[in-house]
């Protein structure tokens, strides 16, 4: 019988996400999460290019990180958020969340009719919400692959936010096609990531 080898230490994905999204909602349920998003967002401006340009940020779910701090003073970033089409994830440039529908995810999203398309190859930067981070880059999320197909040709920088309590501190599973993050920021710290040691990224 074959091995089935997988790129990081064997955990069970839908456990592990199970897990994480209990402990994130709880915390953000919390009185803290609203200046933690605050502290988060300071950190955030520390690993963006001194150089403003075109950023991919995105409008959180219930749950996840606000952003609301940076979308209100992006400080010379232009902003695009992402919309669901079908399997992928389309983006449009960002103003404010104003008459926005929410999709079925809870999610505010951009019009297409009166909004301009962004190419994400055009983005600097992608702000990445996740349902869990590790320290080496990986990212577990909701298990749809929407950012996974989005990122797969993209090669600017990719940023994991998140709150501290999503952090693992050892390898996630993760599967060939799983993007991994530069940066992970949450309100914490900020984590330059690096691959984890003995652990080979699989084709």
């Amino acid at each position: 019988m074959t091995e089935d080898r997988s790129l990081t230490p064997l955990r069970d994905k839908s456990v592990l996400r199970k897990h994480y999204q209990r402990v994130r909602n709880d915390f953000a349920a919390t009185p803290e999460a609203k200046a933690a998003c605050a502290q988060l967002v300071t950190h955030l401006r520390k690993v963006l290019p001194n150089k403003a340009g075109l950023c991919a940020s995105y409008l959180n779910k219930s749950g996840e990180a606000s952003l609301e701090d940076f979308h209100r003073q992006p400080e010379g970033w232009q902003l695009a958020v992402p919309r669901v089409d079908g399997d992928d994830l389309d983006f449009f440039l960002f103003d404010s969340e104003a008459d926005m529908p929410v999709n079925r995810w809870g999610i505010r999203e951009p019009r297409p009719e009166g909004s301009q398309a962004v190419d994400l190859s055009q983005c600097q930067v992608v702000l990445v919400p996740g349902v869990a981070f590790d320290i080496f880059g990986h990212r577990l999320g909701h298990g749809r692959g929407f950012y996974d197909r989005a990122l797969a040709k993209y090669s600017g920088l990719k940023v994991g936010v998140a709150f501290e309590v999503q952090i693992d501190e050892k390898p996630l599973p993760a599967d060939s096609h799983d993007v991994v993050m530069d940066w992970i920021v949450t309100e914490k710290r900020t984590i330059q990531t690096q691959p984890a040691a003995g652990v080979e990224r699989m084709v």
